[in-house]
């Protein structure tokens, strides 16, 4: 019988080989799994909050988001691709992303639409809790029809901010 050193490491290996407890390499393996997909959903939560800050900027200063041409060529692909292009220039996990992203970048005018209307979701949600808690309403309706005799109506909604006590204002158009 040899007694070489990797004789009896192979010795000892087969010895020890079934002894060890699958459930405990089985955890460990799903704490790294959990491990991982903790830091690539974070990863993402900070990607999406970049994507909201773009379309509340453009809401915010009435700017068109899309140009009359998004193709590859085009010299001006819109305010929204220009603007992530210009914040991902300054933010590597922003870079890294539209890099390595396969399925969902964030850049298709899809994804622009469902960010805006998820933003006005929020915001009509949180104008209509002040409303429904505001000591003082008023409704303003104005209608008018163009040539076509198509109508269109307007809605201002004024109240009192129950928290700050200030008169605010809601406008729609349809």
């Amino acid at each position: 019988m040899k007694k070489s050193v990797s004789h009896i490491n192979a010795y000892f290996t087969y010895k020890e080989f079934g002894k060890g407890r699958v459930d405990l390499a089985l955890n460990e393996h799903g704490r790294l799994k959990v491990e991982n997909h903790n830091t690539k959903e974070k990863r993402n939560h900070e990607v999406l909050k970049c994507l909201i800050n773009v379309v509340c900027f453009l809401d915010t200063q009435e700017l068109p988001f899309r140009g009359h041409r998004e193709d590859l060529d085009s010299l001006n692909h819109g305010n929204y691709i220009y603007l992530i292009n210009l914040i991902a220039e300054y933010e590597n996990l922003l870079t890294e992303h539209l890099s390595s992203s396969t399925i969902v970048s964030g850049m298709s005018s899809d994804i622009q639409n469902d960010i805006t209307q998820s933003v006005c979701n929020v915001l009509l949600g949180s104008i209509s809790k002040e409303i429904q808690a505001a000591p003082f309403i008023a409704i303003l309706l104005d209608e008018a029809s163009d040539v076509s005799n198509k109508s269109q109506l307007s809605t201002v909604i004024r109240y009192v901010s129950p928290s700050s006590g200030e008169v605010s204002g809601l406008y729609r158009h349809k």
